[in-house]
């Protein structure tokens, strides 16, 4: 295989789920129309909104690190399945904590909505 057909697969593996979560998006919004009431699109706005906040805080980046040490490292595959697992535990731990934060902080942050 050459290395034009190489960058090319991986091309597409990076490509796949960026048009699969877009084409998902759009057809959801069609069901949002369907079964939300238009007042309540702005509280789903804000419930998106914090949930990439918070999933983003919790990655701290290293679901990209990953990516980056799996295609550059050596071929030890003991040593792939280990940071993958520590990475997938971690941002684990991160979104349980958040999560805590976010159950018992609910209620201060629909007061913050009503306002």
């Amino acid at each position: 295989m050459s290395n034009a057909q190489i960058k090319s697969n991986n091309t597409l593996y990076y490509l796949i789920p960026s048009v699969v979560m877009g084409a998902l998006s759009i057809v959801s919004i069609s069901i949002y129309t369907h079964i939300i009431p238009v007042e309540d699109y702005g509280a789903l706005a804000v419930c998106i909104a914090y949930s990439l906040f918070v999933t983003a805080i919790a990655n701290f980046g290293l679901s990209m690190g990953y990516e980056r040490d799996f295609f550059e490292g050596q071929d030890d595959v003991k040593k792939k399945a280990g940071l993958f697992y520590s990475v997938i535990l971690f941002v684990l731990f991160n979104l349980c904590i958040y999560g805590i934060i976010t159950f018992f902080f609910w209620q201060s942050n629909i007061i913050l909505l009503d306002r």
